[in-house]
């Protein structure tokens, strides 16, 4: 069963509604020079930390050996895709990205002092 109509059918498919949002994977490649990278990170963490300030990002992650990055956007994929293809490694050459189109699920209600487990 796919897992969007299990969860829609949780909420009587109120979540069917909701504008999808988007996970953006930025990669770096390992053979990437350290010194590239260092030129080009006082820029990219500004342009980051920005889009956090303005909720054009809600989450980042990065991965165990700190190659890959996720962001999760509030924005469509569509809406964000020309923002990325901008980023400082990204316009360098020194990142590749992939995005997604994600949709929010909502495992219902739970009450005061209810753990989820």
């Amino acid at each position: 069963m796919p897992w969007r109509q299990l969860f829609e059918s949780w909420d009587d498919g109120k979540q069917s509604r909701l504008a999808p949002m988007s996970l953006v994977t930025l990669s770096i490649d390992a053979a990437v020079p350290t010194e590239e990278l260092a030129f080009y990170a006082d820029a990219e963490s500004s342009v980051l930390r920005e889009w956090s300030a303005n909720g054009r990002i809600i989450l980042a992650l990065i991965d165990q050996c700190e190659r890959d990055l996720l962001l999760f956007s509030p924005l469509e994929p569509g809406l964000i895709a020309a923002d990325v293809m901008m980023l400082p490694f990204v316009a360098a050459g020194l990142a590749r990205f992939d995005i997604k189109a994600i949709h929010p699920l909502n495992f219902g209600k739970c009450g005061a002092g209810s753990t989820v487990q």
